[in-house]
């Protein structure tokens, strides 16, 4: 995790702000606007001073991990023979179901 993190830590102040966030999610494939990325790192910001520490977006990471594989297990691409399709195109993934979780507090 810390290397992800890391990677997208462009300013190395051992943090993620709003912008930074932005495009680690783009990265990973999320349609992302600048106010979905301030919206998400106020959800997942534990100490509200408006920044991500290396545990806070491991939290989101793995959040996006099991949102996206319910949805996947959901339309039944589990299968391992629907996957290699899956990794030629970079899906326009929705953060809506994440939205979800992190409002419920789960």
């Amino acid at each position: 995790m810390r290397a992800a993190f890391d990677r997208f830590d462009k300013n190395r102040s051992g943090f993620l702000d709003y912008r930074e966030l932005r495009n680690a999610l783009q990265h990973m494939g999320y349609d992302v606007s600048t106010r979905d990325a301030m919206e998400l790192l106020r959800a997942y910001d534990d100490y509200p001073d408006g920044k991500l520490d290396v545990h806070e977006f491991g939290k989101l990471v793995r959040d996006l991990g099991a949102a996206l594989g319910d949805a996947l297990a959901f339309v039944g691409l589990r299968n391992p023979a629907v996957r290699p399709r899956l990794s030629r195109q970079r899906p326009n993934l929705s953060l809506q179901p994440l939205y979800s979780v992190a409002l419920r507090g789960e």
